[in-house]
């Protein structure tokens, strides 16, 4: 059954290039997300192995004092609820352009 659905699903997007469009954005904001978390988790891997939390809390209040901080919190911040507002809806069109393109085989 697991195969029928990928197989299936396979079908759809190689068939429907419209879907693969609707899902652009989305992933697009999931991955710059993903890659901010990897940055915090590799930042916080080397200051735990390497012991330099007094450089890294040195570095932190630098960058908290620079001028364009307030930028990239709001720019993080717009990033995630961008992500959080988008995803359900391209999914729910994915999922509503594939019925639609089950139901009338294609057709427009």
């Amino acid at each position: 059954m697991k195969e029928s659905i990928a197989l299936s699903a396979w079908e759809l997007i190689t068939r429907f290039h419209s879907l693969k469009k609707l899902n652009f954005l989305p992933s697009l904001l999931g991955i710059l997300w993903l890659f901010c978390i990897l940055l915090y988790q590799l930042t916080f891997t080397y200051v735990y192995i390497f012991q330099k939390k007094d450089e890294a809390l040195e570095a932190l209040a630098k960058f908290a004092h620079t001028e364009y901080f307030t930028e990239v919190l709001i720019g993080l911040g717009c990033l995630f609820l961008f992500y959080m507002v988008l995803e359900p809806i391209a999914s729910g069109g994915i999922i509503q352009m594939i019925d639609s393109y089950r139901k009338t085989n294609g057709e427009k």
